[in-house]
């Protein structure tokens, strides 16, 4: 699922979706490992990285949702600009699904 994201340095945001295969039925997240992580845009300098318990919850494994959340601390020590961003969800038998991508322009301060 692509997902652009514009943000505020500082600022606290959400967003959730759903793994679906390539014929669009839902992915059972039981199992699996969802890290998700925010870098340049070759991810050779990652920025940000959540894992399941830090910033990415499931919400309900059996029907593939998921929701990541980012707060304060993420982003408040980072440079504006375009950064890339992804996340996996990973299996012990060698699995490893995109459950998200897209951009992450950071902007500016909360005042």
């Amino acid at each position: 699922m692509r997902r652009d994201v514009r943000i505020v340095r500082g600022e606290s945001t959400s967003w959730q979706g759903v793994l679906r295969d390539d014929d669009g039925n839902r992915v059972d997240l039981t199992n699996l490992t969802l890290t998700w992580k925010a870098g340049d845009k070759d991810f050779r300098r990652t920025q940000i990285e959540l894992s399941e318990g830090n910033g990415i919850t499931i919400i309900d494994a059996t029907r593939g949702e998921w929701k990541i959340d980012l707060v304060k601390s993420n982003t408040e020590e980072l440079s504006e600009g375009m950064f890339r961003h992804q996340g996996f969800a990973a299996g012990s038998s060698g699995t490893n699904l995109l459950f998200t991508n897209g951009r992450l322009d950071l902007t500016g301060d909360i005042r």
